[in-house]
């Protein structure tokens, strides 16, 4: 049982530490909820990634953004 509590609160934590990634091509920013959370497609590393006015979240390669 506190182990299901302790994930719970490190998912909680996980949250609410957003980061701001750059495209440094066309210079758009992008929200990323959880840098972390890296999905994995033939051999290339994608985040979700959203814009600060969308709702919804796109997957993008993590290697064309970068930390702003």
């Amino acid at each position: 049982m506190l182990h299901v509590i302790m994930q719970n609160i490190m998912k909680e934590e996980k949250k609410s530490q957003s980061v701001t990634l750059v495209n440094p091509i066309n210079l758009e920013e992008w929200i990323c909820e959880d840098y972390t959370d890296i999905r994995i497609i033939d051999g290339v590393e994608y985040v979700k990634v959203r814009k600060s006015h969308m709702r919804h979240s796109v997957s993008m390669r993590k290697e064309a953004l970068r930390k702003k």
